[in-house]
């Protein structure tokens, strides 16, 4: 008993140091899924109050000393944060500390994942979106993930935790017993399915033959760093003058021209539609007419369809940043061919704990549409992809590609960058993310990344994409998050198995709770 009692350290110090290789931008993807094996160990043989309270700190500890440059947010706030978002890791945990051994066999290794699933939905409904869990980090690959359009991101959720309580049962049981056999039967059946589906959907699509240009237009680190500085004057609490103001009319004005001269020369070597970064350029209101007046003018003269994502600063900004109001419109419009303006989409999800969340007035997340050669398209800003449900409706209406102009920072280049080719493969479009600051990407309609560039690294230099045109119908699309209610209801179940019928006699897991402390 005393050595059982010391090895659940070794455990447990496995389970944190893998969680913290999972965390991060560049996570260790193998951790991703030895990190839930091993807490769930530790978990299932410690007492629930202490075990529980020791694992609330030290998932805390790995995840804050993880996320590093992540979150956008205070330094002294982040603890708190991450307090609060892995919430959905600790009640998982303790639930299934308290409950799991009275369930039936193989039913057993169904109630970690379908929780955790259920929790995470809660959790972004309080705003964090698909942030929390850690499906992004363990699907790299192509194949695997493709049963998101199935399932959607809860997919992956589910079968990164139920791959921990599957080897938590051969553990717990032994391969001799006759449980663990089937149960490592039905959970390998399951994932060849996965991985022959995967491997099926990509083979079934278009080719480069049919394809759409589109250029990707961004301000340099150098411009972007000069109207960071003059925005920064402007919102450091002073009154404004009028030499504040001309600043940031001569700045607004140098990188409007820059903008709409790459976006010029990007048309006349061929490009059909052209994407602008996330706020672009800062133009004060008084010049917003004027600045889409040239746009518009640009489209007409050569005949392209211009994506034009910038920000709109209210002059009495000041006054408004005294009382609490929002003064600045972060937005995106299309203008057609014809010069016309098709629809304009205001970024509707806001970073939360940042600036942003003050200052911006948030959109009504309704999506606008336009028919295009390449097909229906629409758009989005940044952060509104980490929300399933926001874009599912682009899926259901069937366009063929999504614009997700995008502002990033360093620390989430490549995690933000996958998060929103999911919402890609959930839904069947090509996706467009030129982003500053971070990882430009474009994907196919399986979520396939075509081309990408690092902002910095090419001093935001254009990319130019030839991308398939063809938009792919997909279960999830149809028929929303049928699987995240599949597990909501499963779970509703398995707690009242839990709960009101007796438990049955399992002596390989209830001898070894027994003897280490329950």
């Amino acid at each position: 008993m005393t050595d059982r009692n010391n090895i659940k350290w070794l455990w447990l110090a496995v389970g944190v140091f893998s969680l913290f290789l999972a965390t991060g931008d560049r996570p260790l993807v193998l951790a991703a899924w030895i990190a839930p094996i091993f807490l769930l160990r530790f978990s299932r043989c410690s007492r629930p109050v202490s075990g529980f309270l020791l694992l609330v700190v030290l998932i805390a500890i790995a995840q804050v000393w993880g996320i590093g440059s992540m979150s956008p947010m205070p330094k002294y706030i982040i603890p708190l944060v991450v307090l609060i978002s892995s919430l959905v890791d600790w009640l998982s945990l303790l639930l299934d500390r308290l409950l799991v051994r009275r369930l039936p066999s193989f039913l057993d290794t169904l109630f970690l994942p379908t929780c955790t699933v259920s929790l995470v939905a809660i959790g972004g409904l309080l705003g964090l979106g698909s942030w929390s869990g850690m499906a992004y980090v363990g699907f790299y690959g192509d194949t695997m993930i493709q049963i998101a359009s199935i399932t959607g991101y809860w997919g992956l959720v589910f079968i990164s935790l139920w791959s921990a309580a599957v080897a938590n049962k051969i553990w717990e049981c032994g391969w001799g017993d006759p449980t663990s056999k089937k149960t490592a039967l039905i959970f390998a059946t399951v994932m060849f399915c996965i991985v022959g589906f995967g491997w099926w959907r990509l083979s079934h699509s278009a080719s480069t033959s049919h394809s759409y240009r589109i250029a990707c237009v961004m301000p340099s680190p150098v411009e972007r760093k000069a109207m960071g500085q003059t925005l920064q004057k402007m919102l450091s609490g002073q009154q404004p003058t009028a030499e504040l103001f001309a600043e940031m009319r001569l700045r607004s004005k140098e990188l409007r021209k820059a903008l709409l001269d790459r976006s010029k020369s990007q048309a006349q070597s061929g490009a059909k539609i052209i994407v602008w970064s996330e706020a672009g350029i800062f133009v004060l209101s008084d010049e917003e007419t004027d600045f889409v007046e040239q746009a518009r003018a640009l489209a007409r003269s050569n005949q392209i369809y211009l994506a034009l994502a910038y920000a709109k600063i209210e002059l009495d900004y000041a006054d408004r940043l005294d009382q609490g109001s929002p003064f600045i419109a972060n937005k995106l419009i299309f203008v057609t061919p014809d010069g016309q303006v098709a629809w304009e989409y205001h970024k509707s999800r806001l970073v939360p704990g940042t600036f942003e969340t003050i200052s911006s007035w948030p959109g009504d997340g309704q999506l606008n549409f336009t028919e295009t050669p390449a097909g229906k398209v629409t758009g989005v800003i940044c952060y509104d992809m980490d929300f399933p449900r926001l874009i599912r409706p682009a899926g259901r209406s069937g366009a063929s590609i999504v614009f997700a102009p995008s502002h990033d920072w360093p620390g989430i280049k490549r995690t933000h960058a996958l998060m929103a080719r999911l919402r890609s493969i959930e839904n069947g479009f090509a996706l467009v993310r030129p982003t500053s600051g971070g990882l430009t990407i474009a994907t196919d309609s399986r979520g396939r990344i075509l081309s990408q560039a690092d902002w910095t690294a090419t001093g935001g230099a254009p990319l130019v994409i030839e991308l398939p045109i063809e938009q792919v119908r997909t279960f999830y699309a149809e028929f929303g998050d049928l699987f995240l209610w599949f597990c909501f209801g499963a779970l509703i179940a398995l707690l009242g198995v839990a709960i009101f019928l007796p438990a049955k006699n399992k002596p390989s897991i209830e001898t070894r709770h027994v003897s280490e402390g329950l």
